[in-house]
């Protein structure tokens, strides 16, 4: 006589089995997009515009003369006889003004050119550990604090009257010039390729031609490099390099994959991390 039998009913209290985790569609699928270190020149237009504002609002200008032109009084003589008349602040030539735009203080030259150092000193060599940090740090810091006190000038003058004027034409053009190719790069030429990562998969995409090339994520270990502090701290605001390690197959080598400059990479690791641990969809 058959009967249909039952499966036995669990204690009371005994919590039931969570079913394995999912995602929404959505949040199913993450991109990451590396960068080129152009990516970290963003300090330089955004002073450049910065120090171009200030230069304007100033009441400096500046003339070109000949070397033999003599300043006396208000008047400067130049070779040919032709005479420049000081009037004030502003310079005048037969009642015109001259609008060469310049700051009277060499200090915004020297800040502008040694931070310009320290950006492509960053972006070019790799500098890690404390010494690198101490090195950087202490070259700003100085650089700062003499800047403040107004010593530049003085310093400057002791070397043969040497000088760092930037007129306010070169701080915007070389601004503008810049971040129009780092507006391209960042959000043209850094995204023909990136990486997509699906539950159980990660895809290495290219925009042109089409080409793409998987592999599985299990087994497969990632890591971040974040250990420059001016670089991936202060310029990149949290970004860092992203390696991934494929499980090796036979005798096949290890196989590597460097993404670098991933902005956010911390939070982007989690994202992966808990990709990776969900099943894929049927």
């Amino acid at each position: 006589m058959a009967t249909d039998a039952k499966p036995p009913r669990p204690p009371a209290g005994t919590p039931a089995p969570s079913p394995p985790p999912t995602m929404p569609g959505p949040a199913r699928e993450l991109r990451i997009y590396g960068h080129t270190s152009l990516f970290y020149w963003w300090p330089i237009w955004v002073m450049g515009y910065l120090f171009g504002l200030i230069t304007l609002v100033s009441d400096g200008r500046g003339v070109i003369v000949h070397k033999d032109a003599v300043y006396e009084g208000n008047v400067i003589t130049i070779a040919e006889g032709k005479k420049l008349v000081l009037e004030g602040t502003l310079m005048t030539e037969d009642g015109k003004h001259f609008h060469e735009r310049m700051h009277p203080s060499k200090t915004l030259g020297v800040v502008f050119v040694v931070t310009l150092f320290v950006v492509m000193l960053i972006t070019s060599v790799p500098l890690r550990g404390v010494a690198a940090a101490v090195f950087i740090s202490a070259l700003l810091i100085v650089t700062l604090t003499f800047a403040l006190m107004g010593w530049w000038d003085a310093i400057l003058t002791s070397f043969g009257r040497l000088s760092i004027h930037l007129n306010a034409g070169f701080y915007f053009a070389l601004s503008t010039i810049l971040l129009l190719a780092w507006l391209i790069v960042f959000y043209f030429f850094d995204r023909m390729h990136y990486w997509v990562v699906r539950p159980g998969q990660i895809t290495h995409q290219y925009v042109f031609g089409g080409g793409e090339r998987s592999f599985e994520t299990e087994g497969m270990v990632f890591e971040k490099l974040r250990d420059d502090l001016f670089r991936h701290w202060i310029l990149g605001m949290g970004s860092g390099d992203l390696i991934m390690y494929p499980m090796q197959t036979g005798g096949a080598q290890r196989q590597e994959f460097h993404i670098s400059n991933v902005m956010f990479v911390g939070s982007k690791l989690k994202k992966i991390q808990a990709l990776v641990n969900l099943r894929p969809e049927k």
